[in-house]
């Protein structure tokens, strides 16, 4: 599957629903968010059920998403199963480069 920032960072790919979950948290730990931003994307990516979320929302739309703030502009967490035939389920590390996309400018 592949994790995605969205406008923040590049696609990376995952194995395991639980990987792409922590890879995602752990990525958005990194950012500027404001603290009860932070908490509450924290306590939705860490639960228990979350690995099971993620599943029923590959079922009922194909993926999943989370949306949240930062600087004043809505991004998403985008988790989307492998499409087959690509290297999309190779392991990676954390999600994508943390960064500005192109065409957005930080500050």
């Amino acid at each position: 599957m592949t994790v995605e920032l969205t406008g923040i960072a590049e696609p990376a790919a995952f194995a395991r629903v639980p990987d792409a979950l922590a890879a995602a948290w752990r990525s958005l730990q990194l950012l500027p968010l404001d603290r009860h931003e932070r908490a509450w994307l924290g306590c939705v990516l860490s639960q228990p059920e979350a690995e099971l979320g993620v599943l029923e929302g590959f079922e009922r739309r194909g993926s999943w998403e989370l949306a949240f703030r930062l600087r004043g502009n809505s991004h998403e967490v985008r988790i989307r199963p492998a499409r087959e035939g690509t290297d999309e389920g190779k392991a990676q590390g954390d999600v994508g480069r943390t960064g500005p996309s192109r065409g957005e400018r930080r500050g």
